[in-house]
């Protein structure tokens, strides 16, 4: 199960998506690339996890795996930063919430 309330995202604990961040309000140059973070709080100073995404067509589309959501149930934190071909560094909005949700039983293997 995912949720999405604007930039917050609830997702059950080991499950998979695939969410598409649009980025069309802004005038990015090809070549711009995305890097999506997961932390423990905001500023930590180590990542769960990040991912480098190409930015294609003013969106982002960002591929949570099962190990990218397989962590205890809490409030974790994600940001975006856009980096451009020339260095320059955006980051569109502050950290949001990235929920992992308790599900109950074992799909098995």
């Amino acid at each position: 199960m995912i949720n999405l309330k604007g930039m917050e995202i609830y997702i059950s604990r080991g499950d998979t998506a695939l969410i598409d961040i649009d980025l069309s309000g802004d005038v990015l140059p090809e070549g711009t690339t995305a890097l999506v973070t997961v932390s423990r709080k905001p500023g930590a100073d180590r990542a769960l996890w990040e991912k480098t995404i190409a930015v294609q067509n003013g969106s982002v589309e960002l591929s949570l795996q099962s190990a990218d959501t397989d962590y205890s149930p809490r409030v974790y934190w994600w940001d975006l930063r856009l980096k451009t071909p020339d260095g320059q560094v955006q980051t569109p909005f502050p950290p949001q919430p990235f929920e992992i949700l308790e599900v109950v039983g074992d799909v098995g293997e």
